[in-house]
């Protein structure tokens, strides 16, 4: 009895490892990332059933199905937004369970630390998608959703996210964020989609992961732009804004149509839509294999953060800047006009008072911890400037990433000093552009990419 169980044993683990899949990273946002207990980097292999421990929300990464050549994009959200996902295997477990059940997975919902600094309450929907399982692999609709979920809760928006969505999904997530919208009296509703597109016959679709559309029927299971309007004027939420970063040119064979991206589409009183390119036209995941974001998600991200900028100004700006970064190619299209003021980074009246002290306060606080580092004392110097920049000081932003880069007083730790850098660096700092492009430019503390050092250090450039 005892050999005929070990025999069996023998075998299980025989079927157990063929059925494993065998990974290979092909690119990261860090230089090393642990899986299964083991610290790897770029060109490393690992089995789909090893833990994956991630260092924080904007580490990601790429990796390459060795049996099959497919591509896929992972972090530590989309593990989260799979109810928790472990491993590659524990992931699709997850995803394909609920796919095959009609299930979904309720999407992450987290409010936002600063709601109390706008006039609005605010509310969005982030979805991002890159995982087709039959269509072409977008390698930054994912990266570019989150990234937008992060800035957006910065900006007072309560954000629900959603990754790698099957159509179950994404319609509760839809419909989860309509009546969270409703019932608790938000004044702006905003919905961001990242990923494949379609249109057919004048509707614009919104691809799911599991779709093939080898046939036109499949677009009943994708969810209709129609729907998210529908549900947004259910909401009965004064500004509605939707964003559509889907005009990426996706094939279908049964088409009868030569148009391409999506079509135009017009929304309820209050609200705009977004396109990321215009009308018939195709959108771009991005160039090069080391950017992280698409153009226009990139151009989003620089201008949204604006302070005291009206929403007509910031997306002229968006405009302009996708057009630019594109070579004269993509020029996004709005369509709707808001009938109330909105802007993105504008606080409320009484908040602004306080807003100029706390100002006031982490400029005491850059000082006091500047004549500290001048002394050299530079634990001293690192408590002091810390509090200066978690209040958004970036010169402050911009030393502490410095004594993190080159270990003054703390641990030289490259990954904390690119945070740094690039918090100072995304509100104009200069100096901290031209040194989060030297980090990129020599692979520290992120993926080594001459594509995003020329880019912060062009920035710095014209700022002389």
């Amino acid at each position: 009895m005892k050999r005929f169980l070990l025999i069996f044993l023998f075998i299980a683990s025989l079927c157990f490892s063929a059925l494993a899949e065998t990974y290979e990273i092909m690119a990261l946002t860090t230089p090393t990332i642990t899986v299964g207990g083991k610290v790897l980097r770029k060109g490393d292999r690992f089995s789909d059933t090893k833990n994956i421990k991630w260092v924080d929300n904007r580490q990601s990464m790429q990796v390459k199905a060795l049996s099959t050549g497919t591509l896929y994009e992972f972090s530590r959200k989309v593990f989260e937004s799979k109810g928790n996902a472990l491993s590659i295997a524990d992931y699709f477990l997850k995803t394909n369970k609920a796919s095959t059940r009609g299930e979904s997975t309720k999407p992450m919902f987290t409010q936002s630390p600063n709601s109390n600094l706008y006039p609005e309450k605010r509310i969005a929907l982030v979805i991002g998608n890159s995982n087709y399982d039959y269509l072409p692999f977008l390698r930054n609709a994912q990266k570019d959703a989150s990234d937008i979920a992060e800035t957006l809760l910065g900006l007072g928006f309560d954000v629900m996210e959603t990754y790698e969505c099957t159509y179950p999904t994404m319609k509760t997530a839809l419909n989860n964020f309509s009546a969270k919208a409703r019932d608790n009296d938000y004044d702006v509703a905003l919905f961001y989609y990242a990923g494949h597109g379609k249109q057919e016959k004048g509707q614009n679709y919104l691809v799911p992961i599991e779709r093939e559309l080898e046939f036109i029927s499949e677009l009943n299971s994708c969810l209709n732009c129609e729907d998210v309007l529908q549900r947004m004027e259910e909401a009965k939420v004064p500004i509605k804004l939707v964003y559509l970063d889907a005009c990426r040119d996706t094939k279908a064979s049964w088409s009868r149509s030569s148009d391409k991206g999506l079509a135009k589409m017009e929304g309820p009183i209050g609200s705009v839509i977004v396109f990321s390119t215009q009308s018939g036209s195709v959108a771009s995941d991005g160039e090069g294999p080391d950017s992280r974001n698409s153009p226009f998600a990139a151009s989003m991200l620089k201008n949204i953060i604006s302070e005291n900028v009206s929403f007509n100004e910031v997306m002229t700006r968006v405009v302009r800047d996708t057009y630019s970064l594109t070579k004269n190619v993509q020029y996004p299209l709005q369509i709707g006009t808001l009938i109330t003021d909105f802007s993105f980074n504008t606080p409320k009246n009484q908040p602004a008072a306080a807003a100029s002290v706390q100002k006031q306060t982490a400029e005491e606080q850059y000082k006091i911890g500047n004549d500290y580092y001048n002394k050299e004392d530079y634990h001293q110097a690192l408590v002091w400037l810390r509090k200066a920049a978690e209040l958004g000081h970036s010169d402050a932003q911009n030393h502490l990433g410095y004594m993190y880069d080159y270990g003054l007083g703390v641990d030289k730790n490259y990954v904390e000093a690119v945070r740094w850098y690039r918090k100072s660096a995304e509100q104009g700092n200069s100096y901290a552009q031209r040194n989060l492009g030297y980090m990129y430019c020599d692979g520290l503390g992120v993926e080594k990419s001459y594509t995003e050092a020329v880019k912060w250090y062009k920035m710095a450039a014209e700022q002389g």
